[in-house]
């Protein structure tokens, strides 16, 4: 590419050499006339060796330099997207913990890093769901320029029950434009879905349980974890706190080292774990083999 404009440089100082030879048949010549400012400003300096006549006489060298960038796009103008880092909806990080088809809360908020090095063009620029999305600059603390942080919620607005496409469209000051989107279910309903343990069978001398479900919105009271055995004995209880991991809208995976409310590692049996929040109970039953 380097190559090609160069041979177009060379081309055009050719011409430009042979109208300053005979400047009767140029009077106003002014198209793209000024100073040219740009990476290959001093490889044009290097090869000009004549004028281009303006207005009946040969110009200086800014001025032919500003004739030649007129006429050629030597580029070195921003061709960089913005970049969307750090994408996350309430503090999980989109992609890897918030996938396609998860559930999420109505009234979620929305975190990033927008950042480019031209600026961000806050006028165009938007984050939101689906067509209901903001400006950047449309309200205060939507979006911090200095050190890009991007936080909008959805509390005043919640999404109604249903499916709905998450995003963020970055566009700089030169027109680049980088958008990230995620399309997620919203339910104004408590469930667990899709519960089960594993491994299972389970050897607790391996490794730990790890039981994971989807909830199909946050809970608003704290989710007990209960195991007995065939015979209800409980085997082992924990309580998990409001806005911690399993209580969350989304998949959710808490885990069991196999010790019992005694201190013990279980034995080789067959157990059955339930989790319930408030009146609700959302896992009725996973049975879980022990082998050791």
């Amino acid at each position: 590419m380097r190559t090609i404009k160069y041979i177009l440089i060379i081309c055009l100082l050719s011409v430009s050499a042979s109208f300053a030879a005979d400047t009767s048949t140029w009077h106003s010549l002014s198209a793209g006339a000024g100073t040219g400012e740009s990476e290959n400003y001093s490889v044009i300096t290097d090869l000009i060796g004549s004028g281009v006549v303006v207005g009946g006489s040969a110009q200086s060298d800014d001025t032919r330099i500003g004739f030649l960038a007129g006429l050629i796009d030597f580029g070195g103008g921003d061709v960089t997207d913005p970049v969307i880092a750090d994408f996350k909806i309430n503090n999980r990080e989109v992609l890897t913990k918030v996938k396609d088809g998860d559930y999420i809360d109505a009234d979620s908020t929305i975190t990033a890093t927008v950042t480019d090095d031209a600026g961000i063009n806050q006028s165009d620029s938007e984050v939101g769901a689906d067509s209901d999305t903001v400006a950047f600059n449309s309200g205060a603390g939507i979006y911090d320029a200095n050190s890009g942080a991007l936080n909008y919620s959805f509390s005043g607005s919640p999404l109604a029950d249903g499916d709905h496409t998450i995003k963020i469209t970055a566009v700089d000051t030169t027109g680049n434009s980088t958008s990230s989107a995620v399309t997620l279910k919203v339910s104004s309903v408590l469930e667990a879905k899709d519960a089960l343990s594993y491994p299972n069978p389970w050897n607790p001398t391996q490794g730990n349980l790890q039981v994971g479900y989807t909830l199909t919105k946050s809970t608003d009271q704290p989710v007990t974890i209960i195991i007995v055995n065939a015979y209800k004995q409980l085997v082992y209880k924990r309580v998990i706190p409001v806005g911690q991991e399993g209580t969350l809208a989304g998949y959710n995976i808490i885990t069991w080292n196999g010790m019992n409310v005694f201190g013990e590692r279980v034995s080789p049996q067959i157990l059955f774990l339930k989790a319930i929040s408030g009146n609700d109970q959302l896992i009725k039953r996973i049975k879980i083999a022990v082998l050791i």
